[in-house]
Protein backbone atom coordinates (compact mmCIF):
# COMPACT_ATOMS: atom_id res chain seq x y z
CA UNK A 1 0.00 0.00 0.00
CA UNK A 2 1.27 3.49 -0.97
CA UNK A 3 1.58 6.27 1.70
CA UNK A 4 0.64 9.58 0.41
CA UNK A 5 2.92 12.64 1.49
CA UNK A 6 1.68 13.06 5.05
CA UNK A 7 3.24 15.88 7.30
CA UNK A 8 6.12 13.81 8.32
CA UNK A 9 6.99 13.20 4.85
CA UNK A 10 6.96 16.36 4.00
CA UNK A 11 9.13 17.89 6.67
CA UNK A 12 11.78 15.27 5.55
CA UNK A 13 11.46 16.37 2.22
CA UNK A 14 11.99 20.19 3.07
CA UNK A 15 15.36 19.15 5.39
CA UNK A 16 16.81 16.79 2.65
CA UNK A 17 15.89 20.20 0.12
CA UNK A 18 17.67 21.79 1.92
CA UNK A 19 20.76 19.92 2.65
CA UNK A 20 20.98 19.33 -0.67
CA UNK A 21 21.02 22.83 -1.44
CA UNK A 22 23.84 23.40 0.70
CA UNK A 23 25.91 20.95 -1.36
CA UNK A 24 24.98 22.72 -4.87
CA UNK A 25 25.07 26.47 -3.61
CA UNK A 26 28.55 27.10 -4.56
CA UNK A 27 28.26 26.26 -7.75
CA UNK A 28 24.68 27.65 -8.38
CA UNK A 29 26.04 30.93 -7.48
CA UNK A 30 28.93 30.79 -9.45
CA UNK A 31 26.92 30.26 -12.36
CA UNK A 32 24.22 32.86 -11.67
CA UNK A 33 26.71 35.54 -11.29
CA UNK A 34 28.32 34.11 -14.86
CA UNK A 35 24.78 33.94 -16.25
CA UNK A 36 24.08 37.79 -15.40
CA UNK A 37 27.29 39.36 -16.54
CA UNK A 38 26.47 38.32 -20.17
CA UNK A 39 25.36 41.13 -22.54
CA UNK A 40 21.55 40.54 -22.65
CA UNK A 41 21.09 37.52 -20.19
CA UNK A 42 18.81 37.39 -17.16
CA UNK A 43 18.82 35.21 -14.19
CA UNK A 44 16.01 32.47 -14.70
CA UNK A 45 13.57 32.65 -11.27
CA UNK A 46 14.01 29.67 -10.12
CA UNK A 47 11.42 29.95 -7.58
CA UNK A 48 8.85 27.16 -8.87
CA UNK A 49 11.61 24.56 -8.84
CA UNK A 50 13.34 25.49 -5.43
CA UNK A 51 10.79 23.66 -2.80
CA UNK A 52 11.46 20.40 -5.18
CA UNK A 53 13.36 17.80 -3.71
CA UNK A 54 13.92 16.19 -7.04
CA UNK A 55 15.34 19.32 -9.02
CA UNK A 56 17.96 19.86 -5.88
CA UNK A 57 18.90 16.27 -5.85
CA UNK A 58 19.49 16.78 -9.80
CA UNK A 59 21.82 19.65 -9.43
CA UNK A 60 23.76 17.67 -6.70
CA UNK A 61 23.69 14.52 -9.11
CA UNK A 62 24.70 16.89 -11.88
CA UNK A 63 27.63 18.36 -9.40
CA UNK A 64 28.82 14.83 -7.66
CA UNK A 65 29.09 13.55 -11.92
CA UNK A 66 30.96 16.51 -13.38
CA UNK A 67 33.62 16.16 -10.15
CA UNK A 68 33.95 12.16 -10.28
CA UNK A 69 34.47 12.11 -13.72
CA UNK A 70 37.47 15.28 -13.48
CA UNK A 71 39.23 13.29 -10.37
CA UNK A 72 38.42 9.26 -10.50
CA UNK A 73 39.94 7.20 -13.10
CA UNK A 74 41.46 9.81 -15.54
CA UNK A 75 38.17 10.16 -16.91
CA UNK A 76 37.49 6.70 -17.98
CA UNK A 77 35.41 5.09 -15.03
CA UNK A 78 31.73 5.40 -15.10
CA UNK A 79 30.51 5.39 -11.27
CA UNK A 80 28.81 2.25 -11.97
CA UNK A 81 31.30 0.88 -13.02
CA UNK A 82 33.68 2.25 -10.03
CA UNK A 83 30.84 1.26 -7.11
CA UNK A 84 30.89 -2.45 -9.25
CA UNK A 85 34.45 -2.80 -8.27
CA UNK A 86 34.29 -1.32 -4.96
CA UNK A 87 31.32 -3.81 -4.13
CA UNK A 88 32.98 -6.63 -5.42
CA UNK A 89 36.59 -6.31 -3.28
CA UNK A 90 34.48 -6.13 -0.59
CA UNK A 91 32.27 -9.41 -1.37
CA UNK A 92 34.36 -11.48 -3.64
CA UNK A 93 32.18 -14.38 -4.57
CA UNK A 94 28.84 -12.43 -4.99
CA UNK A 95 26.42 -13.25 -7.20
CA UNK A 96 25.22 -11.23 -10.33
CA UNK A 97 21.62 -10.98 -8.57
CA UNK A 98 23.08 -9.95 -4.80
CA UNK A 99 25.11 -7.32 -6.80
CA UNK A 100 21.89 -6.16 -8.73
CA UNK A 101 20.04 -5.87 -5.69
CA UNK A 102 22.70 -3.96 -3.71
CA UNK A 103 23.01 -1.42 -6.48
CA UNK A 104 19.57 -1.23 -7.16
CA UNK A 105 19.85 -1.94 -10.61
CA UNK A 106 18.16 -4.45 -12.95
CA UNK A 107 20.13 -7.53 -13.65
CA UNK A 108 20.13 -6.39 -17.81
CA UNK A 109 22.11 -3.10 -16.18
CA UNK A 110 24.27 -5.31 -13.97
CA UNK A 111 25.00 -7.58 -17.02
CA UNK A 112 26.10 -4.76 -18.67
CA UNK A 113 28.25 -3.17 -15.89
CA UNK A 114 29.95 -7.03 -15.34
CA UNK A 115 30.85 -7.20 -19.21
CA UNK A 116 32.24 -3.87 -19.13
CA UNK A 117 34.33 -4.84 -16.10
CA UNK A 118 35.30 -7.74 -17.61
CA UNK A 119 36.23 -7.00 -20.83
CA UNK A 120 38.53 -4.46 -19.01
CA UNK A 121 40.21 -7.75 -17.34
CA UNK A 122 39.14 -6.61 -13.94
CA UNK A 123 37.02 -8.73 -13.02
CA UNK A 124 35.58 -12.77 -13.77
CA UNK A 125 32.54 -14.63 -13.30
CA UNK A 126 33.10 -18.21 -11.82
CA UNK A 127 31.09 -20.82 -11.71
CA UNK A 128 29.94 -21.66 -7.92
CA UNK A 129 30.59 -25.03 -7.07
CA UNK A 130 27.67 -25.16 -4.59
CA UNK A 131 25.10 -24.40 -7.32
CA UNK A 132 26.10 -24.73 -11.13
CA UNK A 133 23.63 -22.04 -11.81
CA UNK A 134 24.97 -19.49 -9.28
CA UNK A 135 28.00 -17.31 -11.04
CA UNK A 136 30.57 -15.77 -8.20
CA UNK A 137 32.28 -12.76 -9.02
CA UNK A 138 36.00 -12.29 -8.51
CA UNK A 139 38.55 -9.41 -9.46
CA UNK A 140 41.37 -10.66 -10.65
CA UNK A 141 44.56 -9.14 -9.50
CA UNK A 142 44.17 -5.81 -12.11
CA UNK A 143 40.91 -5.36 -10.64
CA UNK A 144 41.83 -5.87 -7.39
CA UNK A 145 44.59 -3.19 -8.10
CA UNK A 146 42.22 -0.90 -9.94
CA UNK A 147 39.30 -0.80 -7.03
CA UNK A 148 42.34 -0.21 -4.69
CA UNK A 149 43.39 2.91 -7.06
CA UNK A 150 39.92 3.86 -7.51
CA UNK A 151 38.63 3.93 -3.93
CA UNK A 152 41.71 6.41 -3.19
CA UNK A 153 40.26 8.53 -5.89
CA UNK A 154 36.83 8.83 -4.69
CA UNK A 155 37.77 9.58 -1.35
CA UNK A 156 39.68 11.82 -2.55
CA UNK A 157 36.99 13.44 -4.67
CA UNK A 158 33.97 13.29 -2.40
CA UNK A 159 36.29 14.74 0.40
CA UNK A 160 35.31 18.18 -0.78
CA UNK A 161 31.71 17.20 -0.25
CA UNK A 162 31.91 15.55 3.00
CA UNK A 163 33.50 18.34 4.43
CA UNK A 164 30.85 20.48 3.83
CA UNK A 165 28.71 18.60 6.54
CA UNK A 166 29.20 18.03 10.40
CA UNK A 167 29.40 14.51 10.75
CA UNK A 168 25.68 14.12 12.46
CA UNK A 169 24.82 16.53 9.45
CA UNK A 170 26.43 14.05 6.76
CA UNK A 171 24.91 11.18 8.15
CA UNK A 172 21.58 12.71 8.59
CA UNK A 173 21.60 13.12 4.70
CA UNK A 174 22.65 10.09 3.69
CA UNK A 175 19.60 8.63 6.00
CA UNK A 176 17.48 11.16 4.59
CA UNK A 177 18.24 9.80 1.09
CA UNK A 178 18.33 6.40 1.65
CA UNK A 179 14.39 6.42 2.73
CA UNK A 180 14.17 7.61 -0.88
CA UNK A 181 15.42 4.85 -2.48
CA UNK A 182 14.95 2.27 -0.19
CA UNK A 183 11.26 3.03 0.08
Amino acid sequence: MRRGFGNDTTKMAKKVAKTAVKASQASEAAAKKVAGKKRGRRPVDTQPVDGLLGYHIRLAMMELRRSFFRHVGEGGVRPGIASLLQLVAANPGASQVELSRAMHVDKASLVALLDKAEAAGWLKRVRSKADRRRHELRLTPSGQAAAEKIRIQMQRFEKKYVDRFAPEELEMLVDYLRRIYNG
